[in-house]
């Protein structure tokens, strides 16, 4: 809803793709800044300038999210050697209860599916797990693509997946991810 009211503050006449691409822009960054403030006292939040200038890519392995997390913890130095078990030397598990970094699971049923599941606010749940939950892949939150693109210096198209819409709940084309 947030959105939306974005959305209808611009002027109808205005209302080009860019303007709208603007607006969502912005009311995204608000409510990721919004979830991330609220849930500060509850996680170890990542410095996000420095962690997100390493990603390269919205769909990563597990090997990729450790590259980056060590190359992260490495440039936190003393900061991370204070407490080297705990959410600061673990980015991307704080960003996955956050609901902002999904994984990939097999959907069982009728047919077999693959679908993209991320944590959902009312999911969040306060504990000191330091571990990713088990995918093949994990993908980026796309209310996130904006601004990991800005502080990657342009980096984060360079791995880009094209032929998958992330978002909660949508089917994976896992074939595509490999």
């Amino acid at each position: 809803m947030y959105i939306d009211g974005e959305i209808a503050k611009i002027d109808p006449r205005q209302r080009s793709v860019r303007a709208i691409r603007g607006a969502v822009d912005t009311a995204t960054k608000t409510i990721v800044d919004s979830i991330v403030g609220e849930m500060r006292p509850f996680f170890t939040i990542p410095n996000r300038e420095l962690l997100f200038k390493r990603i390269e890519a919205n769909v990563l392995t597990l090997e990729q999210l450790n590259e980056v997390g060590d190359a992260y913890v490495g440039e936190l130095g003393y900061v991370a050697s204070r407490d080297p078990e705990g959410e600061i030397c673990r980015p991307f598990c704080v960003l996955h209860k956050l609901g902002l970094l999904g994984t990939v699971r097999l959907e069982f049923g009728n047919q077999v599916r693959w679908r993209q599941c991320f944590l959902q606010p009312t999911e969040i749940q306060i504990k000191n797990d330091t571990e990713l939950p088990l995918s093949e892949h994990y993908l980026v939150h796309p209310a996130l693509d904006q601004t990991i693109y800005e502080k990657s210096s342009g980096k984060f198209t360079r791995g880009y997946d094209t032929r998958n819409i992330i978002g909660n709940g949508l089917e994976a084309l896992y074939r595509c991810f490999r």
